[in-house]
């Protein structure tokens, strides 16, 4: 179910109410987060390593 759907059905004032309500961030969900990314900034750093070794040669 959508947030707008269910904000309704609660009879909440806006989607950011029932957000704000029933979205809770857990330890694990946060270190999950933080891998990711790492992971995606690792990927870029890659991509760009080789680019900047090849100005400097």
């Amino acid at each position: 179910m959508d947030v707008e759907t269910l904000s309704a059905m609660l009879s909440h004032v806006s989607a950011a109410t029932t957000l704000d309500i029933y979205i809770h961030i857990t330890d694990d969900m946060r270190h999950s987060a933080a891998a990711n990314i790492d992971r995606g900034i690792g990927k870029e750093i890659r991509k760009l390593l080789p680019l900047s070794r090849k100005r400097r040669g």
